[in-house]
């Protein structure tokens, strides 16, 4: 079944179908495919494969252990896809009260092991994203099994995310490629807070990353200067400006958050 137009990611969610059909059998509801392979801008050296399980009741030790054996064989047998699939399990009733209550879901991540986590509101822009736009690939429509949310508790969910990443920065100043990671998560935040509309990460940097600061430029040297970094980070000698420029805009944003300017462009 050709899902997307890359042979072997199709492969994969091939394969990974079969796998959860056969080992999951009546408990499986449905599976979905969301991120950059929907969403635009899908990158097949980097970005990574992004599915949501739906399944009738929590997973127990022995799904557990049974669903851990198969990401294992799957990062054997697609290796340079090994710690690129992301895969939440989460139980129906978890899908229609999470904005109540946080229950047990499971997750293995790019960086993260196969884990049991609690989830709940946290886990409403994923799943109001889901439920907006996604594929398919077996199962029901997921508007009939995920609780719907409203665009304004999205950009609310958005905008309280954001005011959170001072903190992340902060913690993460070592690390260059957390760095990068959180500079798209800004751009695509802030893209999102003023147009309504998710967009890919790289679409939102093309549009936020420094624009305060380079209006003066020509469009083609922005463009050319975008080009760049999102192919070569700066060198090492910049990374403190950086971390410190990021950390001025998080604090800006907490403090617009904090006077109700989020709010009033959200409405």
């Amino acid at each position: 079944m050709n899902i997307t137009e890359y042979t072997e990611v199709n492969e994969i969610l091939n394969w990974l179908k079969s796998k959860l059909c056969n080992m999951l059998n009546k408990k499986l509801v449905g599976i979905y495919l969301y991120g950059s392979l929907v969403w635009g801008d899908f990158d097949r050296y980097t970005s990574d494969i992004d599915l949501m399980i739906a399944i009738e009741t929590n997973i127990n030790r022995n799904d557990f252990l049974s669903l851990n054996k198969i990401h294992s064989e799957l990062g054997d047998k697609f290796k340079d896809w090994k710690d690129r699939i992301e895969i939440a399990y989460i139980s129906i009733n978890t899908l229609k009260t999470f904005k109540l209550n946080k229950n047990e879901i499971a997750v293995i991540s790019p960086g993260e092991p196969f884990n049991m986590k609690k989830a709940g509101i946290d886990w409403l822009i994923n799943l109001y994203l889901i439920r907006m736009k996604s594929l398919v690939l077996f199962g029901p429509n997921p508007s009939s099994i995920i609780e719907k949310s409203t665009k304004i508790e999205f950009l609310e969910a958005v905008k309280n995310q954001l005011l959170e990443w001072h903190e992340w920065i902060t913690h993460s100043k070592n690390s260059y490629s957390s760095q990068c990671y959180a500079t798209l998560t800004i751009c695509r935040a802030l893209y999102t807070l003023n147009t309504g509309e998710q967009p890919s990460k790289r679409r939102a940097r093309t549009t936020w990353w420094l624009r305060p600061t380079r209006l003066a430029e020509s469009p083609g040297r922005q463009r050319e200067r975008r080009r760049r970094w999102w192919q070569r980070p700066p060198r090492p000698i910049r990374r403190t400006a950086h971390r410190r420029r990021l950390q001025r805009v998080v604090r800006s944003l907490a403090e617009c958050g904090r006077n109700g300017g989020f709010a009033r462009r959200a409405q």
